[in-house]
């Protein structure tokens, strides 16, 4: 019939003639398949006359083939584009229509503030007739994304600015130095697991990307492509994850402190270090300090000898370890994770089930670790768990705060830290939530070595390190600073031993009745205030007044600040100075209203100055502490050095 249709005859005996010479072993078609639009077509008929059966295609091989068009709107077509897409010619006009060269019109539109930004959109404009047009295609919550991002208020900021520096001074105590990590990189086969999660994109030169998941890879990507590298590392940066719902991702701030070496001596002693930064962190924050944690510890040539332990086939151990990592996070019971282990997506038998609930414990090191030998019976581990017993007793030196427990179904992120010790900072609640983890990650180095291994052959790099979400301390922390201020109002006592204060934005306001002030003398109070830690070079004529006021220190009549012990004291307080810069900005700075004077409001924004200077009609000044409700009068030319004794004497009291 196909033939028929593909060859139009004139006669019956015509028809005759082809068909019985179709039917021949040895058989031609007629010269019109030759045609280039009718060669598709013989083709199709002279393997379907095939005489030999088994080389015949079957109806599903047949519609399968490229000789077969598939139907425009139908999954056959579909199928069809994208096994092209792979073809070069093809995949170069797609990439073409998907990355346009935009028109002059959309450039100038992305410059305006209709385009939705990460950090600042302007939601008023998306909405506006103009813009319907321009954004036919964009989701609700692409358009309110907004709404889920971080809060910009200045006190937000203020905290996240304490955090950070807090966390990277206790990074810096033990040698780090700041590293850039890549924002974008060439998606890792290692996130195949978290595929859906994992932010990804392709760029115009048939690039596929990935935006980061952590910093653990791309600092091991780093690794294996330099030569050398500072010793200890830190990173503060964002990773991110797909939402479901679409729109921008979800941004997470991560830290991440690295150890790097070149040899594998002192490993346990870097490892023990690396949880010791993690204790110093949670200790250096009151809001964390007092909640109950813990540590998890486990090696994954312990979990390994586990799996095998419970003749669990290695083709499953990913898997397996996934399901125990929920039961281990509280987000299921032993019965579910029994369920999940027994289902056909994973397919463990009973009897494994139940041989793997035998090391369901958790116990301290001198515990566990005769319990896993008598359990496991391996001569094999034997090194492995000599290894811990070391990590644990460098711990133990550390004074490290919290318990270490062995966990030995406890798992983090097998593809990592393959072959070494990994471990998990656990607030050591029902819901069993993850602070930090990390661990020794060589052979993830080693996976990105590929390429680079003559640069290696003496040197290959170590590392070890850990990560946790740095945001959490900022919401422990405003949680703790809504606490604490009011238990200051109740003078609650058990918040008295530790004084927390967010730092002032601005720690000086100058403010005058009289704009015209504001716009003299007020510029010389606020550059004289601004650069208040050179005042050892200012020729300052200081009254006799302030040697009363401060007995602590002498003044010289050229302005230099000696102390009445030694000079030693003196290059002390200078570097003290110096290293406390003082910040000032003048009224019409802030959002008062400038009708008013802010020193005569009983407002908010006064409340983020710890200090305000009041310059008065006659060219003094008076100058309030707003925090103890103190004044002070004195002429402008005294003020910069008044201000910085009183710094100075509240640090050295």
């Amino acid at each position: 019939m196909f033939f028929e249709m593909c060859l139009p005859m004139m006669t019956g005996m015509e028809r005759v003639e082809q068909l019985r010479n179709l039917r021949e072993v040895q058989h031609t078609l007629p010269p019109t398949f030759n045609l280039p639009e009718k060669l598709t077509q013989g083709n199709i008929i002279l393997i379907l006359v095939e005489h030999d059966p088994s080389r015949r295609p079957t109806s599903s091989e047949l519609l399968a083939s490229e000789q077969i068009p598939g139907e425009v709107e139908n999954d056959t077509w579909t199928r069809n584009a994208l096994r092209h897409i792979n073809e070069t010619s093809y995949r170069k006009k797609l990439l073409a229509g998907l990355f346009p060269k935009p028109t002059q019109l959309d450039m100038d539109r992305s410059k305006s503030d209709g385009i939705p930004q990460a950090h600042q959109p302007e939601p008023s404009s998306l909405d506006s007739d103009d813009d319907k047009e321009f954004y036919p295609k964009l989701r609700p919550q692409e358009l309110n994304y907004e709404k889920r991002g971080r809060s910009n208020t200045a006190e937000e900021l203020l905290l996240r600015s304490l955090v950070k520096n807090n966390v990277s001074s206790i990074f810096r105590n033990h040698g780090a130095v700041a590293v850039e990590q890549p924002a974008i990189f060439p998606f890792s086969s290692h996130y195949l697991r978290n595929y859906d999660q994992v932010v990804k994109l392709l760029s115009s030169n048939d690039d596929f990307l990935q935006l980061p998941f952590d910093y653990t890879l791309p600092n091991a990507r780093l690794l294996a492509k330099s030569a050398t590298s500072p010793r200890k590392t830190y990173t503060f940066g964002d990773v991110y994850r797909q939402v479901e719902s679409g729109g921008a991702p979800r941004r997470i701030s991560e830290a991440d402190f690295d150890i790097i070496s070149y040899d594998s001596l002192d490993s346990a002693l870097r490892e023990a270090e690396v949880v010791k930064v993690v204790d110093e962190i949670i200790n250096e924050f009151p809001s964390m300090a007092s909640l109950p944690m813990c540590y998890y510890v486990n090696h994954s040539r312990i979990s390994n000898a586990i799996l095998a332990f419970c003749k669990i086939h290695p083709s499953k151990w990913a898997l397996v370890r996934d399901s125990l990592g929920q039961l281990h996070g509280s987000q299921i019971n032993w019965s579910k994770a029994k369920a999940l282990l027994r289902a056909p997506g994973i397919g463990v038998a009973a009897t494994s089930v139940e041989e793997l609930m035998r090391f369901d414990f958790r116990d301290l090191p001198e515990k566990a670790i005769p319990k896993l030998r008598a359990l496991l019976n391996n001569e094999t581990l034997e090194s492995i768990f000599t290894h811990v017993e070391d990590f644990t007793r460098y711990l133990k030196n550390y004074n490290v705060s919290r318990k270490v427990f062995i966990s030995p179904l406890s798992s983090v992120n097998e593809t990592f830290y393959r072959n070494h010790l990994f471990f998990q900072c656990i607030f050591d609640t029902p819901k069993k939530e993850i602070f930090a983890a990390g661990g020794r990650y060589d052979h993830l180095i080693e996976t990105q070595i590929q390429g680079y291994q003559p640069r290696f052959a003496y040197r290959q790099p170590r590392a070890v390190g850990f990560s946790f979400n740095w945001e959490r301390l900022c919401a422990s922390m405003a949680r703790y600073q809504k606490a604490f201020v009011k238990a200051k109002s109740r003078k609650k006592a058990n918040f008295e031993s530790f004084d927390f204060r967010l730092p002032s934005r601005c720690e000086v306001l100058v403010d005058s009745p009289d704009r015209k002030i504001l716009q003299s003398n007020g510029l010389s109070v606020i550059e004289g205030l601004w650069y208040g830690f050179l005042l050892w070079h200012f020729n300052l004529h200081l009254s006799p007044n302030l040697e009363s006021v401060f007995p602590k220190f002498q003044f010289k009549k050229e302005g230099c600040l000696s102390s009445s012990t030694n000079v030693e004291i003196e290059a002390d307080l200078e570097i003290l100075v110096r290293a406390n810069d003082i910040s000032a900005e003048l009224v019409i700075d802030t959002e008062a209203d400038e009708a008013s004077s802010i020193y005569n409001l009983v407002s908010g924004e006064k409340e983020s100055h710890g200090w305000i200077v009041y310059i008065k009609q006659d060219g003094n000044v008076r100058v309030r502490n707003v925090s103890k409700k103190e004044e002070t009068e004195m002429r402008t030319s005294e003020l910069v050095v008044w201000y910085v004794c009183v710094f100075l004497l509240s640090h050295t009291e």
